[in-house]
């Protein structure tokens, strides 16, 4: 199981999710990251969302690594499944994924990592992908529009509701767009009302129609690819746009995520 993780999370008899949900570092570069060089300077985190793996990197032989399978084990009648990514920074990096399923269906995500003094992480939480017939979203949090740890004056707290595709910016280059502060609870559905809801303690959270990595392949919209999935990110944080001027400035420090500590982060996630 070198790249492993929850294969299924099947609820009233429906699979909800197409692939295995990873931790994700990284966002689309915008254009402030583009000319500050954030992108340059963080590029260890897109490799580690990319190629995280279950097995060491200095193991010869993975297919016989006995650390390889997940930890299972029963806590108060849940379900504890527990995933441990090595990831190919330098120096090493490792995040710890659990997941504690209860009988109802929800899901509890636990995600650990100690960045170990590496350059700042543009995000750090878990990428979903859903069927793209799961096109509506409806959050409560911080909206309408987008908004970032520092760019959050404009939103308000409430009660939104929009298709996945309207969060895609109408920019000239795709870049990262879409996110959402203070989300108490996202709830992603088809048109039938059937889908899952994610709750969390004022997550910051994206549903768009692509992948960080798809958005940066491309230089127009006609560049990107026919949806064939929901993205959903629950993250801890995403970390600020900067832009105090337009040729170079970087991203004020209490807008970063700290590599000078653990970082931890929880959330739930359950089908309707």
């Amino acid at each position: 199981m070198p790249r492993g993780g929850l294969y299924s999370y099947k609820y009233a008899g429906r699979e909800l999710i197409t692939k295995i949900p990873k931790p994700n570092f990284w966002r689309a570069p915008i254009d402030n990251d583009i000319g500050n060089l954030t992108h340059v300077r963080s590029a260890q985190w897109k490799i580690a969302s990319l190629y995280g793996t279950h097995v060491p990197h200095d193991e010869q032989d993975i297919l016989f690594f006995p650390d390889a399978k997940p930890g299972i084990e029963l806590v108060d009648g849940c379900a504890v499944l527990t995933f441990c990514y090595y990831l190919p920074t330098k120096p090493a990096a490792e995040c710890e994924v659990k997941y504690t399923i209860a009988g109802d269906g929800t899901v509890t995500v636990e995600m650990s990592c100690e960045p170990k003094g590496l350059p700042p992480m543009p995000e750090f939480g878990m990428m979903f992908k859903l069927d793209a017939d799961y096109e509506n979203l409806e959050w409560y949090g911080m909206g309408p529009e987008e908004s970032y740890v520092d760019r959050a004056t404009g939103a308000r707290l409430g009660l939104f509701r929009n298709k996945v595709a309207d969060n895609m910016a109408k920019y000239l280059v795709p870049q990262e767009c879409g996110n959402k502060l203070g989300v108490r609870y996202a709830k992603i559905t088809d048109n039938s009302g059937r889908g899952i809801v994610f709750t969390g303690d004022e997550m910051e959270f994206s549903a768009l129609p692509y992948t960080p990595h798809e958005l940066e392949n491309a230089m127009h919209d006609y560049e990107l690819p026919k949806p064939h999935y929901t993205v959903v990110r629950a993250n801890l944080q995403q970390q600020g746009i900067a832009g105090d001027q337009s040729w170079g400035a970087r991203i004020h420090e209490e807008y970063l995520l700290p590599t000078d500590k653990k970082l931890s982060f929880s959330f739930s996630f359950k089908g309707i």
